[in-house]
């Protein structure tokens, strides 16, 4: 087996229906932290803004659920194992870094590093 094809069974090309479902997944999260921010007046720790009062935070929880039952309701539309096909890749864009770097290059602007 050539080294290439070898490549291909350990990073397969992902399919249309994956590459929407990640889309879904990094809109969920850039939709609502730009709410969170438009709403939040509490602290910033660690990239993430927090509720400072029980009314944000129901206001922030409201929110988050009509994105994601929008999401769902999309991703069900993509494929018929679609809600949980998007759970998963929320999940693994949640712990990946690229969250992180959407949130700050949307949020913090670019990040710059000196020696």
């Amino acid at each position: 087996m050539k080294p290439f094809d070898l490549y291909q069974q350990a990073f397969p090309t992902p399919s249309a229906i994956e590459l929407e479902l990640y889309q879904l997944a990094q809109a969920y999260y850039l939709e609502t932290e730009a709410f969170d921010r438009a709403v939040c007046t509490g602290p910033i720790l660690h990239g993430e803004i927090y509720p400072a009062t029980d009314a944000e935070h129901r206001l922030i929880q409201i929110n988050a659920r009509k994105v994601l039952a929008r999401q769902n309701q999309r991703a069900q539309q993509l494929h018929p194992a679609g809600v949980e096909m998007l759970r998963v890749e929320m999940k693994r864009y949640a712990r990946s870094g690229q969250r992180d770097a959407d949130l700050a290059t949307r949020f913090d602007g670019p990040r710059q590093f000196h020696p």
